[in-house]
């Protein structure tokens, strides 16, 4: 199993080319804070099918990252079924998907400080 928020599989992807490295992270970067608002906002609005919608194209955004929680915690929203409780589930896993998101942010920066 991968080491969460390793890094290694985009490290493995890259093959020394340090312009993708730099590349990936600035994407990832730029786009998990607007995915986790994007599914808060969706959250907010009652609307679960949007959630699911931002939930599937964030785990686009961290697909290099060796997130395997946070991973699977946005397949269990992506995959909710439409119920009187889902919206009120799917909220209280938002703590969750912040933290988990957060820790992966911090991964980036300090990565991205480390490699210039």
């Amino acid at each position: 199993m991968a080491e969460n928020n390793s890094l290694k599989h985009l490290y493995a992807l890259a093959e020394d080319d340090m312009e993708f490295v730099k590349e990936i992270l600035d994407l990832m970067s730029k786009n998990i804070p607007i995915d986790v608002k994007s599914i808060e906002d969706a959250l907010a609005a009652n609307d679960l099918n949007q959630a699911k919608r931002d939930s599937h194209r964030m785990k686009s955004s961290i697909q290099y990252g060796d997130c395997i929680e946070l991973s699977d915690l946005l397949s269990a929203i992506e995959n909710k079924k439409e119920s009187d409780t889902a919206i009120a589930q799917v909220k209280e896993m938002m703590p969750e998907l912040k933290e988990l998101s957060d820790k992966l942010m911090e991964t980036i920066r300090a990565e991205k400080k480390k490699i210039g």
